[in-house]
């Protein structure tokens, strides 16, 4: 009747942990290998029977009780204390042995238990059992767990050991494991809610949002956590989220994804408003991801997987994405309209959010691939990184670091050639080059547009005409000339250096009005007779 065990093939797991205030989580890592590991070895479940039916008496922390049954009066022997043969002590651990279907007899407990060398036979086979087992035990744990084998070990000295001291030290260690229990619990919750409040603004992310929360939902149904306490945590959320699909509107590229899985959400939030106890996680789950897959997936392969196509055209920007989000360089008048649409395409439907991903986001506050915080601070990075290569860091002390120069507000200028307008710049972001052919031509900048290239663009402001300006200008001269007038009065050469400062320091330049100014006086040097001087008027 008895098995052979094979721990050469299946040893119990090295139990590693770098101090005590590590072990308790540890141990839960590593329980569940060293049990299965220990039912391979053993041919079956017996030996954690036996351990899962130990006890702790009341109001005791240096005993643990090994029951011949279930019984309230029941023999029962402390596998801590010294262990003494007797017929008694004998009968009582091979009693629950074999209850546990330890392999130790052919014949049941029932024809034993009338034969005290059938007992005494059966227990020497337990004892190799649990030498075998001790061996494992010591192997594995005694590095990280040297407190629990002292107290088994406690009332036995170094050569004949405690013969339950494996058993004893797993109990130690797994009860001390659980003590910690619900403060895993109350962690494990916090973290489900974090998972939920997750954000989920793309449809291609909607499946890796709601398997994130279903394996954390599964850990906890394991961790024994009420299902009423899982559900009142997910549902009313997720269908809330989900279901605001509905009102995503046509400017979205995801917009008809969003509104199917958005009705769907609805459908499971309506349902659960009537009776929510008849409603479970897991209906809903298997719901949504069999909608996201049929929706999601099969879109984007059949007639949605063209961003050069139909699903590609009039695209919309995300809302807070810009060109720099996308680390582009931008034109007026539609240039690389091509490129940017590409670019909104990849960021709707492109790397969709996985589990790991929304880990990630939770535990280190790692933005979602696709999101706008990650390609805009990416872009950022790629710039501040090239601006310290080619302009000195500025935490560089061997390099004295350089801003960016500041570059005026230009006019656009129009072709000659095809009649469109072209931005003054080549590109959007700061720098000074000057673009000196047409985007849409590629015509060389006509000569006749020279008027146009220097002047300083000021918007919204009204044109002057004729009148207004030789008010202006008799105005600032009357002031200058009165100015200098009452500082310098030793000299007309003096007069007049004064009205030339102040000329250039109190006229409309320094209140704001150069660019009208200049373009009037322009307007007026073309097409308005020329305002004659003060001495020839």
């Amino acid at each position: 009747m008895a098995a052979k065990t094979t721990w050469d093939k299946h040893p119990v797991p090295t139990l590693t942990s770098q101090s005590g205030s590590e072990l308790p989580a540890a141990v839960r890592e590593w329980r569940k290998s060293a049990a299965q590991a220990t039912a391979a070895a053993t041919k079956g479940q017996w030996l954690m029977e036996l351990i899962k039916s130990l006890k702790r008496p009341k109001n005791s922390l240096t005993a643990i009780s090994l029951l011949a049954n279930d019984g309230a009066g029941s023999k029962r022997i402390d596998i801590l204390a010294k262990f003494e043969s007797t017929e008694a002590t004998r009968e009582t651990v091979v009693s629950r042995a074999m209850k546990c279907k330890a392999p130790i007899h052919a014949e049941a407990w029932d024809d034993v238990s009338k034969d005290k060398v059938k007992i005494e036979a059966a227990f020497d086979q337990l004892c190799v059992y649990m030498n075998e087992f001790n061996f494992q035990m010591t192997k594995a744990t005694a590095k990280a767990a040297p407190a629990q084998h002292a107290i088994a070990e406690a009332k036995y000295d170094d050569d004949l050991g405690n013969p339950f001291g494996g058993i004893a030290v797993y109990f130690l260690l797994t009860s001390t494991a659980e003590k910690h229990e619900q403060k895993r619990l109350d962690t494990m919750l916090e973290q489900l809610g974090d998972y939920v409040a997750s954000d989920c603004k793309r449809a291609v992310d909607v499946g890796g949002y709601l398997e994130r929360i279903h394996i954390q939902y599964l850990d906890l149904v394991k961790a024994k956590e009420n299902l009423g306490v899982l559900h009142s945590r997910i549902l009313p959320k997720v269908l809330s989220k989900l279901s605001d699909g509905r009102h995503v509107g046509s400017d979205r590229l995801d917009c008809a994804e969003w509104q199917q899985l958005g009705i769907k959400a609805a459908e499971w939030q309506v349902l659960r408003d009537e009776d929510a106890s008849k409603i479970s996680w897991d209906d809903v789950y298997l719901d949504l991801v069999t909608t996201y897959e049929h929706i999601v997936t099969h879109r984007t392969r059949t007639y949605g997987g063209d961003p050069t196509g139909p699903a590609g055209r009039n695209v919309k920007f995300p809302v807070g994405v810009g060109f720099q989000s996308f680390d582009m360089d931008a034109s007026e008048d539609g240039e690389n309209e091509h490129d940017f649409s590409l670019a909104v395409y990849q960021s709707t439907f492109g790397n969709p959010a996985t589990v790991e991903d929304y880990t990630k986001l939770v535990e280190h506050r790692t933005p979602l691939p696709g999101s706008a915080r990650t390609t805009f601070f990416n872009g950022v990075k790629k710039y501040e990184q090239y601006a310290d290569k080619k302009m000195g860091s500025a935490n560089n002390p061997r390099r004295q670091y350089k801003t960016e120069p500041e570059r005026p507000n230009m006019p656009a200028w129009e072709c000659g050639a095809c009649n469109v307008r072209n931005f003054y710049y080549v590109t959007v972001r700061p720098g000074t080059a000057v673009r000196d052919k047409c985007f849409k031509c590629k015509q060389p900048k006509k000569a006749s547009h020279a008027r146009d290239v220097g002047k300083p663009r000021v918007a919204n402001e009204p044109h002057l005409g004729a009148a207004a300006i030789e008010r202006l200008i008799e105005e600032r001269v009357n002031s200058g000339v009165q100015k200098a007038l009452d500082a310098q009065k030793t000299s007309d050469g003096s007069v007049m250096a004064g009205f030339a400062q102040a000329d250039y320091s109190g006229n409309a330049f320094s209140l704001g009005l150069g660019g009208i100014v200049a373009d009037s006086i322009s307007s007026l040097e073309d097409d308005e007779s020329r305002i004659p001087d003060d001495g020839e008027a």
